[in-house]
């Protein structure tokens, strides 16, 4: 994946309305561009052109041309998966959720300690 410039997740008819493959996920966290089937679910957070390229696989004629068009835009690719990087870490800042996690506790510990 690290050695790829664009990661594709690409379903057509799978019939699973549930299924939300990691791959994106995954490409996210590696900085990598993301090419993205409209049929794959639990990735509304990322915005055409500046997170992902969404398409739809059974028009083979816009799929093409989508192609052509990532293929013809280097610069694109690479802020693509700098824009993706960065939201990756932004959704998973560790730091701010164990805080608020400690703050939540600690909130409830000291309410304890005022009713007793």
């Amino acid at each position: 994946m690290r050695s790829s410039d664009v990661i594709m997740s690409i379903e057509y008819n799978f019939g699973v309305s549930i299924h939300s493959p990691s791959v994106p996920y995954e490409a996210m966290g590696v900085g990598k561009a993301i090419l993205l089937s409209n049929e794959i679910k639990g990735y509304n957070f990322l915005k055409d052109v500046e997170n992902c390229w969404r398409i739809n696989p059974g028009d083979t004629k816009t799929y093409a041309n989508t192609l052509n068009s990532i293929t013809e835009n280097k610069a694109q690719i690479i802020q693509q998966g700098k824009n993706n990087r960065c939201l990756f870490e932004k959704m998973n800042d560790y730091d701010y959720y164990i805080n608020k996690g400690l703050d939540f506790y600690n909130t409830i510990i000291d309410s304890y300690g005022k009713h007793n």
